[in-house]
């Protein structure tokens, strides 16, 4: 009736209509697939043209691992890596601290032959002299039996403490240097010396603490002399059940536990009650020797690693690296073929996506120009 260019028309009219429901659509999709491309480029690292440019480039790398390793370490934000427990070091640390000073802590005195090591020292290094004054000598031999006793467990610490800290620092270093493989290997490397030496900074303090606590017995911490005068109060109980021998031969002592003194009746006249006395004050003061070589290691290995990332890090790390010539850096940041590959994949990619946009684009206008059918 209307002939076949009407037709045509409408049919046109019927297929526009029918591409617009869906050609914005399709627009929105390449839009999204562009800024995902273009997003993709920009974390690409920096691709350095100039040998001039590569010193600053290469330290924009550095200062961004070290901003890592300060959250990491320092600030114990592990946001960036949630599920790797082996990345949440502050944590670590933590735990390692405790169990450091539950071994510490946990030397009890022995209950076998008690008071016969302290005997023995007494006679040992017994002097004419006024009969009730207790030997400095005797209860500083016997610290430092003591001492030595648990002089390997700081250095065991520190051991684990920075092996903690190197695993974090490389694999920080080796993710920000990931795309230039001649750079990785010399930044690893010279965290890897960094880190050796700070740790032998740390073996060397703990020698120097120990042999600080062996040398002289002080401190001015209240609760010795409060230990020391509860202990004491069961001084009077024992000496009665040594000399009594109708009573059992076994008493309980506070921090010591249940001891059998069937071995110390009839003997060692003169010198219970002084060997009593002199490990009670070894008892006292050694709670002291526990919280200073707690707290010397926990403040020391907390400054250490906070100078290791605010200023050590960046000046090892550029002498070993920064020092050569130029031309050496510049080699250094030039990123790995699949790196280069990727970067031209993905601006293809990006370019073939705006010229897609383009003609969507001019679709949609040409759309829009045709009236709708009523």
């Amino acid at each position: 009736m209307a002939g076949i260019p009407v037709l045509a028309q409408r049919l046109m009219k019927i297929q526009a209509q029918s591409i617009a429901k869906s050609i914005s659509n399709i627009g929105r999709k390449i839009t999204e697939k562009l800024n995902a491309r273009v997003s993709e480029l920009d974390r690409l690292p920096q691709n350095v043209v100039s040998a001039a440019d590569a010193p600053r480039v290469f330290r924009q790398i550095i200062s961004r691992a070290k901003e890592t390793l300060k959250k990491l370490l320092i600030r114990g934000e592990f946001e960036d890596y949630p599920n790797e427990n082996q990345m949440h070091c502050t944590a670590r640390l933590f735990k390692m601290l405790n169990e450091y000073a539950e071994a510490l802590s946990a030397d009890i005195p022995s209950k076998a032959g008690f008071l016969l090591e302290e005997i023995a020292i007494l006679e040992e290094y017994s002097d004419i002299g006024m009969p009730n004054f207790l030997s400095r000598t005797a209860f500083l031999t016997l610290l430092q039996m003591k001492v030595k006793g648990v002089s390997a467990l700081p250095h065991d610490f520190v051991t684990k403490v920075w092996s903690c800290m190197e695993y974090v620092i490389l694999r920080i270093l080796g993710d920000a240097t990931e795309n230039y493989p001649l750079l990785q290997a010399r930044t690893r490397r010279a965290a890897h010396n960094l880190v050796e030496k700070m740790e032998r900074k740390s073996h060397q303090f703990v020698k120097e603490i120990i042999e600080m606590e062996m040398i002289t017995d002080y401190t001015c911490n209240p609760n010795y002399m409060k230990t020391w005068a509860e202990l004491m109060n069961g001084q009077k109980a024992f000496m009665e059940v040594i000399h009594n021998l109708s009573k059992p031969p076994k008493i309980c002592i506070k921090l010591v536990g249940d001891v059998d003194v069937s071995h110390l009746r009839g003997k060692h006249e003169g010198l219970i009650e002084p060997a009593f006395d002199i490990k009670m004050r070894l008892i006292s003061y050694w709670k002291c020797v526990v919280l200073r070589l707690v707290d010397a290691l926990a403040l020391h290995v907390r400054y250490a690693v906070k100078n290791l990332v605010d200023h050590e890090l960046e000046s090892e790390v550029l002498n070993g690296v920064v020092e050569g010539p130029r031309n050496e850096i510049h080699k250094m940041l030039e990123e790995s073929p699949s790196t280069t590959a990727k970067r031209a994949r993905l601006k293809k990619s990006a370019q073939l996506l705006k010229e897609s946009k383009e003609i969507v684009g001019n679709i949609i206008d040409k759309i829009n120009v045709i009236p709708k059918q009523e």
